[in-house]
């Protein structure tokens, strides 16, 4: 894992709870630096994008296509951005 991803990870760990709000956005630049915040926000952005079609999918049927996505995407995030990650994509779809 490179330092950048160390830190990603770190990142969403501290700061992703429902959502990846301008609030927490800011406190990863704070600490992280402009450059990681933009990377954890295109990350987030595309994990909730997951291509899913929603005209016939439910949540339980949409949660394996992200975990597919991010797998493949992202084989480097943690498990505990996979699972900030899933709660953040309930709520969305909520």
């Amino acid at each position: 894992m490179t330092d950048e991803q160390a830190k990603i990870n770190a990142a969403f760990e501290r700061f992703l709870e429902s959502s990846l709000s301008k609030d927490a956005e800011r406190k990863i630049a704070d600490c992280y630096g402009e450059e990681i915040a933009a990377r954890v926000g295109a990350i987030y952005k595309n994990a909730l994008n997951v291509p899913v079609d929603w005209r016939a999918a439910t949540i339980d049927s949409a949660l394996p296509v992200l975990h597919d996505f991010l797998r493949r995407e992202y084989p480097w995030l943690n498990d505990q951005f996979r699972s900030n990650i899933n709660y953040a994509f309930v709520m969305s779809w909520k």
